[in-house]
């Protein structure tokens, strides 16, 4: 039987940000799809799943407009240098991505009209941050800080006690009634997309 405190935390996070005024991001089929894990952003090596992807509430002008994903741990342990590193390669991997069709390569080629040519392609900028249930070893934060990656932790707030209790609590009951279990996920998913 599969664990929902993974689940769980996801959707408390993608709360907390929503009520600070961040926007929930629409599958728009292409970029951004509904797969079996859940949201996918397409990323030049591969599609990633997003635990977490919304768009914040002001943009800066005159530049892409920016996403946020957040990669969120819900381990028993502090999160180490290895999972902030596949966080710097998933936004590197998603922010090079750009949709290249045919037809733009064959009027890329034949570029002697003096009209200059305009492509209606979306991109987004996106910054990816790391949440942790159970905080982070100290090799994280230099690595973090280094490139940019925002380290969100829960561990050592006693204002977030109540709810990684309530998460682990919720995880065991799951680990007894499938039934709930599956309910959970199916409402989580729904709330979330």
């Amino acid at each position: 039987m599969a664990s929902i405190k993974g689940k769980l935390f996801e959707f408390f996070v993608y709360r907390l940000l929503v009520s600070c005024g961040f926007k929930p991001v629409t599958p728009d089929g292409l970029l951004v799809y509904k797969g079996g894990p859940g949201l996918m952003v397409q990323g030049v090596g591969q599609p990633h799943n997003a635990d977490v992807l919304l768009a914040p509430p002001i943009q800066t002008p005159f530049y892409y407009p920016t996403r946020l994903l957040v990669e969120c741990k819900c381990y028993n342990k502090s999160i180490g240098l290895p999972q902030i590193r596949n966080a710097l390669g998933l936004r590197d991997d998603i922010n090079n991505f750009e949709i290249v069709t045919e037809e733009i390569l064959k009027n890329r080629k034949s570029n002697r009209s003096s009209k200059p040519k305009f492509y209606d392609t979306k991109r987004y900028v996106y910054q990816v941050a790391v949440a942790s249930i159970d905080g982070y070893k100290s090799t994280a934060y230099p690595f973090a800080k280094a490139h940019r990656i925002p380290l969100i932790s829960f561990a050592q707030s006693a204002l977030f006690a109540d709810v990684r209790r309530a998460i682990s609590e919720l995880d065991d009951i799951a680990k007894d009634d499938e039934g709930f279990a599956q309910g959970i996920r199916a409402h989580l998913s729904y709330v979330m997309l």
